[in-house]
């Protein structure tokens, strides 16, 4: 491996935890990241949603987004 190459790798990896840093921060989360969180899939978190199963999400310019507080609020109560 070249300098440069080990130099690339590390700025990539950098920028990566950034992106992951400022993700967790957000006080909104995707679907996907809600998925994750959940451990479920996409679609399992679709039907969740439309079971009422899981806090109501929001819309932020067509796409839905949930409150990171609420749901962990939620999490919370559910493990009690």
């Amino acid at each position: 491996m070249t300098r440069r190459d080990l130099l690339e790798s590390i700025a990539a990896d950098v920028r990566a935890m950034a992106q992951a840093a400022k993700e967790a921060r957000s006080p909104l989360m995707t679907c996907e990241q809600m998925a994750e969180l959940l451990q479920v899939t996409t679609r399992t978190l679709r039907r969740m949603e439309l079971m009422d199963e899981i806090p109501r999400c929001i819309h932020v310019g067509g796409l839905k987004r949930w409150r990171r507080g609420e749901v962990e609020k939620w999490l919370a109560g559910k493990r009690k």
